[in-house]
């Protein structure tokens, strides 16, 4: 499969450095038959010259607002052309060998996506995700391996549930036939919902741990920014209703609204956490009205 074109499909929001390290990590590989699509949304400056500079033949699109991470992959994969989609997040740096380790797992048809063995940035060989676990009733589940030292543990391939949102790979035929990600999710759950329909395409999802790569979490919103709680809280809610069997779905809105919601409501007040209250309450108002996509958080 080395004769065989990948598209890398990678999106930038006002973080052009991590995006420049990124791309420099491709230059350092010894495949090179890719090319490198980037998706700059909303940026404050014109970066175009530095990115050019390390990657000379990259596609960029520049959209002028925040059109949100499930849109701006779906643009760039719309003009790739290769045959098989790396949607990697600009604040990844990829090992040498990835790209051969991720084409050798599409050897087996019924591998339609995979995801590699992701360990945090500067950490040694802390493992942040290899593999997922399914999502429970309560609409939880757990990234496997997370914060254990790579020793070999993870070595062999391993079907997973769901894909990776910062490093994801899929034949192009299994975009063609089930599309791009749910915009409705903007951000956070797009993967999660994605790796549903490819699954349920009847295609298997595996975690790759030949293939690496090292992952700066949470750059983009913040560990723990009412951004990204009101994007996962609405998101959550949005998940469950779409993907849950209908027997599950009743257990999950008593348990979330009869003990995540006031727990959550009593901790953002008595800890004074006022804007992250009101985007706690605004996800649960905007899942109910159907307010999807992007939305203006009060307060932000």
């Amino acid at each position: 499969m080395k004769e065989v074109l990948v598209s890398i499909i990678t999106v930038n929001y006002r973080q052009a450095e991590a995006t420049l390290a990124f791309l420099e990590s491709l230059n350092n590989q010894s495949f090179r038959n890719y090319e490198v699509i980037l998706v700059d949304n909303a940026p404050h400056l014109n970066y175009s010259d530095s990115f050019a500079a390390i990657c000379p033949y990259l596609k960029l699109i520049i959209n002028a607002e925040n059109i949100g991470f499930a849109a701006a992959n779906n643009q760039g994969m719309s003009l790739a052309e290769g045959k098989f989609f790396f949607l990697l997040n600009n604040d990844t740096i990829v090992t040498d060998g990835f790209f051969e380790a991720c084409l050798l797992a599409f050897e087996d048809p019924e591998v339609g996506a995979i995801s590699p063995l992701i360990c945090y940035d500067q950490s040694g060989e802390r493992i942040q995700y290899a593999g997922f676990t399914a999502l429970d009733w309560r609409g939880r589940n757990q990234l496997i391996g997370q914060n254990q030292i790579d020793q070999g543990q993870f070595s062999t391939e391993r079907e997973t549930p769901y894909l990776h949102g910062a490093a994801m790979i899929v034949r192009q035929s299994v975009w063609e036939q089930i599309g791009g990600m749910s915009e409705d999710f903007f951000l956070y759950y797009e993967e999660l919902a994605w790796s549903e329909s490819i699954r349920a395409a009847g295609y298997r999802i595996k975690m790759v741990p030949q293939a690496r790569i090292y992952h700066k979490a949470s750059l983009s919103t913040g560990q723990g920014s009412p951004l990204k709680l009101y994007y996962l809280t609405r998101n959550r809610l949005l998940f469950m209703c779409r993907y849950s069997k209908l027997y599950v779905l009743p257990f999950f809105h008593l348990y979330f609204f009869g003990l995540v919601v006031p727990s959550r409501v009593f901790y953002l007040w008595r800890s004074g956490q006022k804007i992250h209250l009101h985007a706690f309450v605004q996800a649960m108002q905007d899942w109910f009205c159907g307010r999807l996509g992007h939305q203006k958080i009060i307060g932000l």
